[in-house]
């Protein structure tokens, strides 16, 4: 898919951005046991069993509860895993698209089911520029999923039969939290949005 301009991104709404982001994550090599890429649309990849979500042991190279933020992510390993409740696997990876969108995976194990692709890995991607939409911004995506009150200024969560996506808007910042092959809940999703905004607020003073 070729890269849109960033105007054109941001008047496409919130579902262009994600359909970049799969772009983006597509050419992200070594992810995982599949060493594929992964999708950050959940509902595209196939159902992981139980056993298939059993997260693998850390590398020894990856400092326990590291709260540095990895260039390019706004969430660090600690808190990740504190609202995941999962051990990565290896440090954060970021990635930056032509137009600036930055997207970031943390590896939280296990093996992608046959015939899938990607990793369990939990997915940001953001913060983006709303440039006047507000929460205007979440009105495109998706139906079928909840808002959810108590997040910035708007939040909205959609389940998926192989992980659920996380789209939360404060002041003119948008951003997307999203996991494949597990599943988190509003709670926790709601833990690692008000981290993010804290790290992007820090980071604009």
């Amino acid at each position: 898919m070729g890269w849109l301009g960033e105007d054109q991104m941001n008047r496409a709404g919130p579902g262009a951005w994600l359909l970049a982001s799969i772009a983006t994550l597509a050419l992200l090599a070594g992810c995982g046991e599949a060493g594929t890429s992964l999708s950050q649309g959940a509902s595209l990849l196939p159902a992981a069993s139980q056993s298939q979500r059993a997260s693998s042991e850390p590398t020894a190279s990856l400092p326990a509860g590291n709260t540095t933020l990895t260039p390019g992510c706004f969430l660090t390993q600690a808190e990740v895993e504190g609202a995941t409740e999962k051990t990565l696997t290896r440090p954060p990876e970021a990635s930056t698209g032509p137009k600036g969108d930055q997207s970031c995976l943390y590896y939280l194990g296990g093996a992608v089911p046959p015939g899938g692709f990607g990793c369990n890995c939990l997915s940001t991607n953001g913060p983006f520029d709303l440039q006047g939409q507000g929460t205007a911004w979440l009105d495109p995506l998706p139906s079928g999923g909840e808002t959810v009150p108590g997040v910035g200024d708007g939040a909205y969560m959609l389940n998926a039969s192989t992980g659920n996506d996380f789209w939360a808007v404060k002041g003119q910042t948008g951003i997307h939290i999203s996991i494949s092959y597990q599943f988190l809940t509003v709670e926790q999703f709601t833990t690692l949005a008000n981290a993010a905004f804290a790290h992007i607020e820090a980071g604009a003073g």
